[in-house]
């Protein structure tokens, strides 16, 4: 096998931009393709990134990032919906403290930063196929058509994807939380809201 000199990631979110980084600093020219057309700007809610996170994208020389965005925490307390406390966390006195952010202020400052190192990120392509899908076993799970009229990339033999086991363990929670959603909706007499589903 060859020395890899070109990737593309596809997933322009926030991991799309890192593995970008990552790959650059390795000496790879690397494009981001993005399903969507538009910029997730104000899309998300509220994240905690902890030391190791911190460190990771000083890896990539990134880290800088956090100190724009991010506001640290010295703890953190879960209550359920009646306001009763269900756990505290707080914070190691050896590490430096978890920095809360905005999911959107990070994408865009994480956007920027690999923009402005030269990073093209195209927006509107949907990978529909890649060479190693089509060597796929016959068992492996076969990527889901779309509907969509967006442009299409075409995978390299090397491409990273911001999608992979914590994309499919955030839709598996999805999962998991659908059913007592959707009762819970029932209940309120209250109906599925698009895109929901």
């Amino acid at each position: 096998m060859g020395t890899v000199t070109s990737a593309i990631v596809i997933g322009g979110g926030i991991a799309g931009p890192v593995a970008a980084l990552a790959l650059q600093k390795a000496g790879i020219a690397v494009t981001v393709h993005e399903a969507h057309d538009g910029f997730a700007d104000g899309v998300g809610g509220a994240l905690s990134i902890a030391p190791n996170g911190r460190t990771a994208l000083a890896a990539v020389d990134a880290d800088h990032v956090i100190e724009r965005v991010g506001q640290p925490m010295s703890g953190m307390v879960m209550q359920s919906w009646t306001g009763k406390r269900l756990a505290e966390f707080g914070t190691f006195d050896d590490l430096p403290p978890m920095q809360l952010v905005w999911r959107h202020e990070l994408y865009r400052a994480l956007y920027d930063e690999a923009v402005g190192r030269g990073i093209r990120i195209t927006h509107g392509k949907r990978l529909v196929s890649s060479p190693a899908a089509s060597r796929a076993s016959p068992t492996a799970p076969r990527p889901r058509p779309t509907s969509s009229s967006a442009p299409t990339a075409s995978a390299p033999p090397c491409a990273a994807s911001s999608t992979g086991r914590a994309g499919a363990a955030i839709r598996g929670a999805a999962r998991l939380r659908r059913p007592l959603r959707r009762r819970r909706r029932r209940a309120d007499g209250r109906q599925d809201a698009p895109g929901l589903r």
